[in-house]
């Protein structure tokens, strides 16, 4: 199995050469965290001389989040380049991709209309993550659709939830809390909730520390 020991030599030495990383854990975020984490981390799997290399990315306004956000997908070492702990220049091999694809992927995908329009090839289950009504509420709102998010609501609030006990905590967030805000047209309210959920989610992933308060999208365009 990869070692803690492992990952950390790994993730220590990416932080290392790129200023705007910081090593949580098995996760490298980039910084600072506004309203959405991106990160890069080194699974512990079960082949002692394999490690699992991923890249994750989310909305911080989620309430259920973590560091692995909406969406975890695995990358690999450039074809031809060492892939195992065994193999000599894996550490090498590690840094070239990731600095050479995923941080150019990740690093302008530092909003909330950014991470929307993300596209990549192989990856339709991350557009259809963005398609989850309940994300798309959460989307909407921090840009201030609120037309569309109080449909995406509406379409929630038909779904049974005696039927859908895994989604109970959505349920309550969403229905519960921010629907009847929304539904007031309160552009006070919805920040104060979004953003005391993006607190609520930072803190709990334990990147209070890089993370920045800042207006949410529907905020900056009613200060314009």
């Amino acid at each position: 199995m990869t070692t803690k020991k492992q990952i950390k030599f790994l993730l220590d030495l990416i932080q290392s050469r790129n200023e705007d990383l910081a090593v949580c854990g098995p996760f490298a975020v980039l910084k600072p965290i506004h309203h959405v984490i991106r990160a890069i981390s080194i699974d512990r799997t079960s082949s002692a001389d394999r490690p699992h290399f991923l890249w994750s990315i989310g909305h911080t306004f989620n309430p259920r989040s973590s560091l692995q956000g909406i969406w975890l997908d695995q990358f690999y070492t450039d074809r031809g380049a060492p892939a195992k702990w065994s193999e000599p220049g894996l550490a090498e091999a590690f840094i070239d991709t990731v600095e050479g694809t995923i941080l150019p992927r990740l690093r302008p995908t530092s909003t909330v209309e950014a991470m929307m329009a993300l596209k990549f090839p192989y990856s339709f289950g991350y557009e259809r993550q963005l398609s989850y009504e309940p994300y798309q509420i959460h989307f909407h709102s921090a840009c201030g659709r609120f037309g569309e998010a109080i449909r995406a609501l509406e379409k929630m609030e038909s779904w049974d939830r005696s039927k859908l006990a895994w989604r109970l905590h959505e349920f309550q967030y969403l229905v519960d809390e921010l629907g009847p805000v929304l539904k007031q047209g309160d552009k006070v309210g919805v920040a104060d909730l979004l953003r005391r959920w993006e607190v609520m989610v930072v803190e709990r992933a334990g990147v209070a520390d890089i993370y920045e308060p800042t207006p949410f999208p529907f905020e900056l365009s009613s200060a314009a």
